[in-house]
């Protein structure tokens, strides 16, 4: 039997190592490269991920996904990244019991300059218990968090590679009904090179 103390130990260094790995993401440059995909399919493919890890007995994950969209300009690795990302923030949302749907489909930018202009747009809907609402400006911040376990990384990336893509991540949240995160990309091939390095 291990001791407590080394387990106290062993706890906390994979937590850091957590933290450290997630923080070396969010502050190395990446590349994002972008090409016309089906970004329905490439959601499709990380929510059959998302399954077969396992679902609690009283969580249901649904999908609308609209048909026949057009391709769509994005990095599909990213996309994935940041489905997924949301997804798992969804699914620790709803616990034991509840609903997370994923949505697409087209819609509009709707911050300045670019508000108007056509967008892919992907929802995640959760039916947890919602995000008190002086945190709801805070979420997207480096290290706030609300989780016991959380490192407060994980939609600070999801941002940043959303805008990366020129593209725009939002939240509605209400307390005991759930919440929904919106990320929109622009429709378009972007000017220059699609192949480029951010950092």
């Amino acid at each position: 039997e291990v001791p407590a103390f080394l387990e106290v130990i062993v706890n906390e260094t994979n937590r850091l190592d957590k933290v450290v790995s997630q923080f070396l993401n969010y502050a190395r440059p990446f590349e994002v490269h972008a090409a016309l995909v089906d970004a329905n399919a490439v959601i499709r493919s990380t929510l059959d991920l998302v399954r077969a890890e396992g679902l609690a007995d009283g969580v249901s994950l649904h999908t609308h996904l609209a048909p026949g969209l057009p391709p769509i300009t994005l990095d599909p690795d990213k996309l994935g990244q940041m489905t997924l990302n949301l997804v798992q923030n969804a699914l620790s949302a709803v616990g034991n019991e509840g609903e997370v749907t994923v949505r697409t489909g087209l819609g509009t930018l709707t911050a300045p300059p670019n508000r108007g202009n056509p967008a892919f747009v992907v929802g995640v809907i959760d039916t947890g218990e919602g995000i008190a609402p002086e945190h709801l400006e805070k979420l997207f911040i480096p290290f706030f968090t609300t989780k016991r376990e959380g490192t407060g990384l994980g939609l600070a990336i999801c941002r940043r590679l959303v805008e990366a893509h020129g593209g725009e991540i939002t939240v509605q949240s209400k307390r005991e009904e759930g919440s929904t995160f919106t990320m929109r990309f622009p429709i378009g091939v972007p000017e220059g090179d699609p192949d480029q390095t951010l950092s």
